[in-house]
């Protein structure tokens, strides 16, 4: 496995020179690392984080499940609102088990088969900007009973991330990743598929869990968890007549002046009284960090799942941190405010904004002395705190290379057994740069960036 592995890695780094000569962005090579298992990775055996199957004696390009979605009498997905009745069935291709539901029988009348009284499969559109601007669109599944997909743990919600702006298909499942060898809780679990819709071929998706409360999802208390998501869209400005959101009473962001953003995920449907008993218990944990409260943070933040968060974060340059976006956290029966699930960096590793595909360029950070962003106080305030800051450069230095390293590991098997499937998609949805390139790109920049950042955090 280790030759093949650094086989790989000269091909690629040849791939990233001749992207060089050819005018891209040039891109240091650093030395690769061998790389090793992870020393501290959430337990490989605890079904509620998977680990990805690997099977050397595997064809090149054969590890990717098909997934058939048939819609009730050929019904359009044409909605985030309301889902359409569909039969999905998925083939394992030996490594994963086959799944298949009966035909589909009619949702109520609103669509939202949100009773469960009706057992059928269903799905609708999901995403903001995702769904609005591009051709490739990402889906969210809604099964008829709990059941597992390809290994997951077993729910009832299911995502298919199109991933079309991001040319490696890979950054999320990357980011995962690293969130995985930190331990950070509820990590989502990394699955491809292509898929067929009404028997026509529609790409190579990524397959993951619905971030929610939930046995094999977040697991925090059903009376007394809290999951909330820090998020511009779904929040009091982009969604005024939602229920379920508010500006928090002590951050802001450049975004949004009158507070940040938060949306309530669980509990679902919070009554006014809720809604507001949430808000001052979420400006508790505001005040603790906007007094740089390092003890009392302590008390009432798991302070690791802050940290690894931030550093996920500030190592793929994700700037939703700025707006902010999908920045979850989640409180369970302890009291204790945890960040994450990490979700969404289609808009991190240095992503052009003027280009739909333009990735890999920048290294400016997001946060501290040289951050080149407005970044709510909220994320970044106890970098001024120095005995959070001596801990979160020693957890750092305990945690970065080595995350990365196995990240661009799991990347790189993932890429051997998605060849074929990589190869087939970009066929049907051509874009300027292709998959291997990119993904030479993505490994040489991160190095880079754990690199430089390890010098940063030196002086700082």
């Amino acid at each position: 496995m280790l030759k093949r592995y650094h086989l790989i890695w000269l091909f690629v780094s040849l791939l990233a020179l001749a992207a060089c000569s050819e005018g891209e962005d040039p891109i240091i090579e650093p030395t690769p690392s061998t790389p090793t298992e992870p020393s501290n990775p959430s337990n490989p055996s605890d079904p509620s984080n998977p680990s990805e199957p690997s099977d050397p004696s595997t064809p090149t390009g054969a590890l990717c499940a098909v997934m058939h979605i048939t819609t009730q009498d050929g019904a359009p997905i044409d909605s985030r609102d309301y889902y359409v009745p569909c039969q999905i069935k998925i083939e394992g291709q030996g490594i994963y088990e086959d799944y298949a539901t009966p035909e589909p029988t009619a949702l109520p009348s609103d669509g939202n088969n949100e009773s469960g009284k009706v057992k059928t499969d269903s799905i609708r559109g999901r995403g903001n900007s995702t769904w609005l601007w591009y051709d490739k669109k990402p889906y969210k599944i809604k099964l008829g009973k709990n059941a597992s997909l390809l290994g997951i743990p077993k729910g009832e919600k299911y995502v298919l991330l199109a991933n079309y702006r991001d040319p490696t298909r890979q950054m999320n499942a990357v980011a995962f990743d690293m969130a995985r060898y930190v331990g950070l809780p509820f990590t989502n679990t990394n699955r491809f598929v292509e898929v067929y819709l009404n028997d026509k071929y529609i790409g190579l998706y990524q397959l993951t869990e619905q971030i929610e409360r939930g046995k094999g999802r977040v697991e925090i208390d059903k009376e007394r968890g809290l999951l909330l998501s820090l998020d511009f869209d779904d929040g009091p400005t982009e969604a005024p007549e939602a229920t379920d959101n508010f500006l928090s009473k002590i951050f802001h962001s450049s975004y949004s002046p009158g507070g940040l953003p938060v949306c309530v995920k669980y509990p679902k449907n919070p009554s006014p009284e809720q809604l507001s008993a949430i808000r001052d218990e979420f400006a508790q944990l505001e005040q603790v960090i906007k007094d740089k409260d390092y003890e009392r943070l302590k008390q009432i933040c798991d302070v690791r799942s802050m940290m690894d968060f931030l550093i996920i974060q500030e190592l793929t340059r994700n700037v939703e941190l700025v707006t902010p976006r999908s920045m979850y956290l989640y409180r369970d029966a302890d009291g204790l405010w945890t960040f994450g699930p990490v979700w969404d960096f289609d808009g991190g590793f240095a992503y052009d904004w003027a280009e739909h595909h333009g990735y890999f360029g920048s290294q400016s950070w997001l946060m501290g002395p040289r951050g080149a962003y407005d970044i709510p106080d909220f994320f970044d305030r106890m970098f001024d705190c120095e005995p959070f800051l001596s801990d979160y450069k020693a957890r750092f230095r305990e945690v970065g290379k080595p995350m990365v390293a196995y990240a661009l590991q799991e990347m790189t098997l993932r890429l051997d057994s998605l060849s074929d499937a990589i190869a087939r998609d970009e066929g049907h949805w051509p874009i300027s740069v292709h998959c291997s390139t990119e993904c030479s790109r993505l490994s040489s920049w991160l190095n880079l960036r754990t690199e430089r950042y390890s010098d940063l955090l030196k002086s700082w």
